[in-house]
C-alpha cells in the first residue's frame, strides 16, 4: 500500500463515500502502512474494516486502535456440499496442494520439501491443482529434478473436492494466508 496515495484518495476521490477496507491475510503491511500516524489518519476516514477472522479483527483493533472493525468469515454455502461431484481417480497414492500458481503460495518450496520428505520412496506422488504465472517455472523445476513421473501439475479443476478426498493429505505451503479457502 502506498499510504500517501491512500490518504489522497480518502480526502479527495472518496470524499463523502463510506469506504470499507477488507483484510484477507495476517500480513498487515499488505493492507495498511507501518507508519502509525498515517494509519490513524486513514482509519479516521474509513467507515469499516472487514476481516476474515475474529483474531485478525482484534489485532487491527489493538495495533491501530480501530473500533469499527467487523468479521465476515470465508464460507461456502451448505448446498455446495450436497452437489454430486464427478469421481476423479488417479492411478497412484498422492498428497495434494491446491491454489493459484503464484510466488506467495510457495509451490516451489513444496516441491523441494516433497523431494526431501521420503514420500518418493513410498511411491507417493505430489499433485498440484491450479493455474497461474508460476506454471512454466514449476514445470521446469520438476523437469530439472527428473520427477515428472511423481510430481503432477494438473491445472485448474472445477471440482477439487473429489481429488482432495482421495488424497493421503492436503498440503498448504503459502507464505501467508488469511484463511485458506481450499480448506473449506
Amino acid at each position: 500500500i502506498n499510504p500517501w496515495m491512500e490518504l489522497v484518495f480518502l480526502h479527495y476521490i472518496y470524499r463523502g463515500l463510506k469506504v470499507i477496507y477488507t483484510v484477507h491475510t495476517s500480513v498487515l503491511a499488505i493492507h495498511f502502512t507501518n507508519k502509525r500516524w498515517v494509519a490513524k489518519q486513514i482509519f479516521d476516514k474509513v467507515h469499516k474494516v472487514v476481516s476474515v477472522s475474529q483474531k485478525m479483527n482484534e489485532i487491527i483493533k489493538k495495533i491501530y486502535q480501530f473500533e469499527k472493525g467487523m468479521v465476515i468469515s470465508n464460507c461456502l454455502p451448505e448446498k455446495a456440499f450436497k452437489v454430486p461431484l464427478p469421481e476423479e481417480k488417479l492411478p497412484y497414492k498422492y498428497i495434494i496442494a491446491v491454489g493459484r500458481l503464484v510466488k506467495m503460495k510457495q509451490f516451489d518450496k513444496l516441491i523441494e520439501t516433497f523431494c526431501k520428505s521420503g514420500l518418493l520412496q513410498k511411491q507417493i506422488h505430489l499433485v498440484i491443482l491450479g493455474e497461474g504465472e508460476e506454471m512454466e517455472r514449476l514445470q521446469r523445476q520438476i523437469q530439472d529434478l527428473n520427477l515428472t513421473e511423481f510430481i503432477h501439475l494438473l491445472g485448474f479443476k472445477k471440482h477439487v473436492f473429489s481429488y482432495i478426498q482421495k488424497s493421503e493429505f492436503l498440503v498448504l505451503a503459502s507464505a501467508y494466508e488469511g484463511f485458506g479457502m481450499v480448506i473449506l
